[in-house]
């Protein structure tokens, strides 16, 4: 797979079932998108998917994964 944020190979990690996507990449690290806000995060520019990635970052508590949601978009 693609990342989600910068487009260079990923990993997909999302369990079957699963509403949204959560993805490895070397580059962005481990993260995860809502299934509600998808099809409007592939929408955004680079830096705009940068952006609310940093947000899902810094609204994650320790030790867990970024999830890109309705807030950071």
């Amino acid at each position: 797979m693609l990342c989600e944020v910068c487009g260079g190979p990923a990993v997909d990690r999302s369990p079957p079932g699963y509403g949204g996507v959560k993805v490895n990449c070397p580059r962005c690290g481990n993260y995860s998108i809502a299934g509600s806000v998808r099809d409007k995060f592939r929408q955004l520019s680079l830096d705009e998917r940068l952006r609310a990635l940093e947000r899902a970052k810094d609204h994650a508590s320790l030790g867990m994964r970024p999830l890109i949601g309705a807030t950071e978009l």
